[in-house]
């Protein structure tokens, strides 16, 4: 049995058991008002060692056997420390794919890090908390927009905000794919990396964030293959 498989979701899991149960109430606390505000499911977890494992592999297998996050938005966070190896890692889906890239999160965990290293366990999670949070506060997780007609007609506050229709796909640009509407609006859409190969035609659940009005341009985050007008 893979080591993840003994960890119960939670919005804290200290399975190291290095949190006094105040600060494991205060950290509770903090995420459960994140969520209320935002539905984003954000969740910290300790444990005593990788028994081996890549901290990067087994932080997104746990990520993944939690299913965290909205499935229209996908903008679920893990934040692992893992105590004997002195490693931390944040994982999330591909809704937090624009607010959350790769330098961003690197410059979280290294001032988690340091937090860690100090033995202010609660302390280097309330800092990964607030920045991740501050950065996810900043954009709506609300979906908006039931077609891309009702996008462009709203173009003055389109920006930025979510929108949830079917498309079909009629092309590809490089690594974005052209999708058009029932009412043949049409838009670029980026897609997440780990989407499943897709081909002209394919009909599409679209959920996705609008970067920009003209021309119309989408990141996805998150696609159902084969859902029907």
């Amino acid at each position: 049995m893979p080591p993840q498989a003994s960890l119960v979701p939670d919005w804290i899991v200290d399975d190291a058991e290095v949190l006094t149960t105040q600060e494991e109430y205060e950290l509770v606390e903090l995420l459960m008002a994140f969520y209320e505000r935002t539905t984003v499911e954000l969740v910290g977890v300790t444990i005593e060692r990788l028994h081996g494992q890549p901290v990067v592999a087994f932080t997104e297998t746990l990520f993944d056997e939690w299913d965290l996050g909205s499935r229209q938005t996908n903008n679920g966070i893990m934040v692992l420390l893992a105590l004997e190896e002195r490693q931390v890692h944040i994982t999330h889906g591909s809704g937090m794919a624009l607010q959350l890239p790769q330098n961003r999160l690197d410059s979280i965990m290294v001032a988690m890090a340091k937090r860690f290293g100090d033995g202010e366990i609660s302390a280097g999670f309330k800092t990964g908390f607030t920045e991740i949070m501050a950065v996810a506060e900043t954009v709506t997780w609300t979906v908006d927009y039931a077609s891309l007609s009702a996008v462009a007609a709203d173009s003055m506050r389109a920006a930025g905000r979510i929108v949830s229709t079917d498309a079909v796909i009629t092309g590809f640009d490089d690594d974005h794919a052209i999708i058009s509407d029932s009412d043949g609006i049409s838009a670029t859409l980026r897609l997440p990396l780990d989407t499943p190969m897709l081909a002209v035609d394919d009909l599409l659940g679209v959920h996705a964030r609008v970067l920009r009005i003209v021309p119309l341009e989408l990141i996805a985050l998150s696609v159902e293959v084969d859902v029907p007008f």
